[in-house]
């Protein structure tokens, strides 16, 4: 409210009120202690350690349905090259959620292979 002018507020009627001097103040300052909300402030976790004095409760909480993380996924997937899973030799980004449920179970090829060779290997000691 303080950075918005269209906001008539009284502290501000003479001069700078000391909420907004509180805020000039913190940015010389290496460690801030403060309320989880103002993690959400780039000006305020910006080059400094910011420690929370408060339990966080929901300030970092959002709930999502199934159908929602499904969505969300695969929209972050389609919009990524940045994961890969290995098939016939070459890399190629996982682009379904699919996909990432099979690489989930299976690793990469090269797990799965590792995974039968010790297999066979067990049973064939085991005999």
């Amino acid at each position: 409210m303080h950075a918005d002018p269209s906001y008539d507020l009284p502290c501000m009627h003479d001069g700078q009120c000391e909420y907004v001097s509180g805020w000039e103040d913190c940015r010389t300052h290496r460690i801030l202690v403060g309320h989880p909300t103002h993690a959400y402030i780039p000006e305020v976790t910006r080059d400094r350690i910011v420690v929370f004095d408060e339990d966080p409760g929901e300030a970092f909480r959002m709930d999502f349905d199934s159908n929602e993380v499904y969505q969300l996924v695969s929209e972050y997937l389609n919009e990524t090259q940045e994961i890969t899973w290995e098939t016939d030799g070459s890399e190629q980004p996982i682009k379904t959620v699919d996909q990432l449920r099979n690489y989930r179970q299976f690793g990469s090829t090269e797990e799965v292979e590792q995974t039968i060779v010790t297999s066979q290997t067990s049973r064939e000691n085991a005999v």
